[in-house]
């Protein structure tokens, strides 16, 4: 259990810093005049910063619950019913910053040439079935 909780936070730690650096770097970059970013108004943009935001702290939650398996006592009794449960809760919250972060390179994908093109929501189901 100790070895699986040590490479799940791992794995959590990795998602955290790849989603982190993707909200830093906005896409379509910022507005030169209010500096607010330029695709602030289109749903995928939105889409794209609320998926982010639930990978990061997903992510940021299930960091926190390995932890909580690493430092705790691992008496008899916590075999039974608390560390069961905190692993379970952990490859949940694992499983839906994979997934949130997953979706992510579709979402820019379709931030960015929903501006060029009035088709673009055509390419939007290839893009979920090869990235989801």
């Amino acid at each position: 259990m100790k070895s699986t909780a040590q490479n799940c936070m791992l794995i959590s730690t990795v998602i955290a810093t790849g989603v982190f650096a993707a909200s830093i770097t906005i896409p379509g970059g910022l507005d030169d005049k209010s500096g607010k970013p330029n695709y602030l108004k289109k749903p995928p943009f939105l889409v794209f910063a609320i998926s982010d935001a639930v990978a990061f702290i997903s992510s940021a939650a299930a960091i926190l619950i390995f932890l909580s398996i690493l430092v705790s006592r691992y008496a008899e009794s916590d075999f039974y019913k608390s560390l069961p449960l905190k692993l379970i809760f952990g490859l949940v919250a694992l499983f839906c910053s994979i997934k949130s972060m997953m979706q992510l390179p579709s979402l820019l994908l379709t931030t960015m040439t929903q501006i060029e093109s009035q088709f673009s929501f055509l390419h939007l189901p290839f893009c979920q079935y090869f990235y989801s």
